[in-house]
């Protein structure tokens, strides 16, 4: 999120809070090489005015702040400073203003407003563009959305989480999935409301109020909820997960698929009433079913798995390499990059394997890895031999090999001789034929 907010390179935190050295400079460069990490989801970044793998590199021209991420708005392309963005000639270019530059200088887009137009506002018709500040609609707000910004309404307006079986269907209502007469119990940091699913229906829409969800629970019987495939290369196996949601929540041991595979992991998320486990199986044409029972209730669905990702091989395997540097001891060998729309299989390649042999032997083909590589020279080889190679591509994940290119020959020079010797003496010979 972009700020105009302006603070020293030698400070970092929300509200630069925390600084690199005991210099008392905010602008010192105690930062420089150090990396920022914060818990997930935010990760890790480079202070302001900073980028690059070690967090050592500044700033490129134009570029300001963590990671480099914030452009530079001056005035006549002024240079800005690396961490804060302030210009130097303290002017913004136009369309631009604040102390450094980052917010837009015009009235915001209809429908939002704010110092980012970033906070959402629904005047009556939609066609009053909301002032720069507050959301003062000249005609008032449009149904059903009250306040002096116009956006409260019977139902949240923004969702923060939601899990389970609560899904949101627009900015006015929430759909509930669940089995008939299940109760879901919701509670936002506004209110609390109690909702039943009605009889004879697996789905229903329902207004729950102001406010993101803090908490959500469920009773009665139960539903499966999701089924997650992570799929597999040919002949590998896949890793599937089932979901169940039930209050109270339903026992690891009791959620079980209709053909037998070994489980990895069972999961019980007991604020949100979620079971989950995880199992390794084949590919199966055959859909597979996922099912737990309570006490006086079977609840049952059934999945397909996707197919096995296709090996990947190019289009035309018959002449993709190229021979070129050839000497007695040494040849250098060449291929393009495998393309997913032209050529055939799933990606992404993960390694190019280059094969060789000396012409004649049986199965005896060794194998140099070059990850995203396209040549490699091979060194030491004999003179006056013939070599037979070939080339696999590997795409990512276990038995990921697909199926090696066709055989192409090169033959190294005699001994002492080199391609571009033998050319010229043959253009020798050629001249003294003519």
């Amino acid at each position: 999120m972009f700020s105009s907010t302006v603070h020293g390179r030698n400070v970092f935190g929300q509200n630069a809070e925390y600084k690199c050295d005991d210099s008392g400079d905010d602008r010192a460069d105690g930062c420089q090489g150090a990396i920022i990490c914060y818990p997930d989801p935010l990760g890790c970044f480079c202070p302001a005015g900073y980028k690059g793998l070690n967090c050592s590199q500044e700033c490129e021209t134009g570029k300001f702040g963590a990671n480099c991420k914030q452009e530079c708005h001056c005035a006549d392309n002024t240079l800005c400073a690396l961490d804060t963005g302030v210009c130097e000639n303290n002017q913004c270019e136009d369309g631009w203003r604040g102390t450094n530059c980052q917010l837009v200088d015009g009235p915001c887009p209809v429908g939002v407003y704010g110092d980012f137009c970033n906070l959402p506002c629904s005047c009556s018709g939609g066609e009053d563009a909301c002032s720069e500040v507050e959301a003062n609609c000249v005609n008032g707000c449009a149904v059903p959305w009250t306040g002096i910004a116009c956006d409260q309404g019977p139902c949240p307006r923004h969702i923060v989480s939601a899990s389970g079986p609560i899904h949101v269907l627009d900015k006015y209502n929430l759909r509930v999935q669940a089995m008939s007469n299940t109760h879901i119990n919701l509670r936002t940091r506004a209110m609390s409301k109690s909702h039943t699913v009605s009889d004879g229906l697996d789905s229903e829409t329902v207004c729950v109020g102001y406010g993101p969800y803090s908490e959500i629970a469920y009773s009665g019987p139960g539903s499966i909820v999701s089924f997650d495939q992570i799929r597999g290369n040919p002949g590998q196996l896949y890793i599937v997960s089932c979901s169940a949601v039930r209050n109270p929540v339903i026992d690891s041991s009791s959620l079980q698929l209709n053909i037998l595979a070994p489980r990895l992991e069972s999961r019980v998320e007991e604020r949100a009433y979620l079971t989950t486990n995880t199992w390794h199986l084949p590919y199966t044409t055959t859909p597979i079913g996922c099912a737990f029972q309570t006490t006086g209730h079977f609840e049952y669905q059934q999945f397909s798995l996707l197919p096995p990702f296709i090996l990947p091989v190019y289009a035309n395997p018959s002449n993709v390499l190229n021979f070129s540097d050839v000497t007695s001891t040494s040849i250098t060998v060449s291929w393009p990059a495998w393309n997913h729309e032209t050529d055939i299989g799933d990606g992404p390649i993960i390694d190019y394997r280059i094969q060789y042999q000396e012409e004649g032997m049986t199965k005896s083909f060794m194998e140099v890895k070059k990850g995203g590589g396209l040549s490699h020279q091979f060194t030491g080889l004999q003179p006056d031999t013939q070599y037979e190679f070939r080339i696999v591509l590997v795409r990512e994940g276990q038995g990921g090999e697909g199926a090696p290119s066709n055989t192409q020959r090169q033959r190294t020079l005699c001994q002492g001789k080199s391609l571009i010797s033998l050319l010229v003496y043959s253009q020798i010979i050629y001249e003294k034929s003519r």
